[in-house]
């Protein structure tokens, strides 16, 4: 355990060196020192298979550590996901989080579709998520906001639910 947070600690601290880790589609990395919050966000055009590798990335990450971490998705202007559905995929990557997995706190410039995606993933499987994971799930306009709201959830006052 102690090798793979020295290793993974590495690559970050040294990823612009690494010029196939800049061509990816999915960026996944810490936004803090502590490894509090990882930061999840895409660019260009990405498929499914890349989405199931990013999340890969954020489990491993969250796996070298004990603690909550929450995680920020940034949808970037320009960042395209693949057609068809997303919902079996958002469901499989939601199955793959680890116990110490917090909120998640998707930002973008496209909030009414996050949000509309948000309500239909619970109502069709709303049968695994009890009302507090559910309470995990918001959407803040930037990742300074995402950050206020994990602030003030980790404060004991939960960010408000989709509905």
């Amino acid at each position: 355990m102690q090798l793979e947070r020295e290793i993974i600690n590495n690559i970050e601290t040294h990823y612009e060196s690494f010029p196939g880790l800049m061509a990816m589609p999915m960026h996944i990395s810490w936004l803090d020192d502590e490894h509090t919050i990882i930061l999840c966000s895409g660019e260009g055009h990405w498929t499914w298979e890349d989405f199931a590798e990013g999340v890969q990335r954020a489990v491993a990450l969250m796996n070298t550590v004990s603690h909550r971490v929450d995680l920020i998705y940034d949808r970037k202007l320009g960042s395209y996901p693949p057609r068809g559905s997303g919902l079996p995929h958002y469901k499989d990557a939601l199955q793959r989080m680890p116990e110490n997995a917090g909120m998640h706190v998707f930002v973008g410039a496209m909030h009414t579709v996050i949000q509309v995606t948000m309500r239909l993933f619970f109502r069709l499987y709303g049968r695994f998520i009890d009302d507090e994971m559910a309470g995990r799930f918001v959407v803040a306009d930037s990742v300074e906001s995402a950050k206020a709201l994990i602030d003030k959830d980790r404060a004991g006052s939960r960010a408000s639910v989709v509905s």
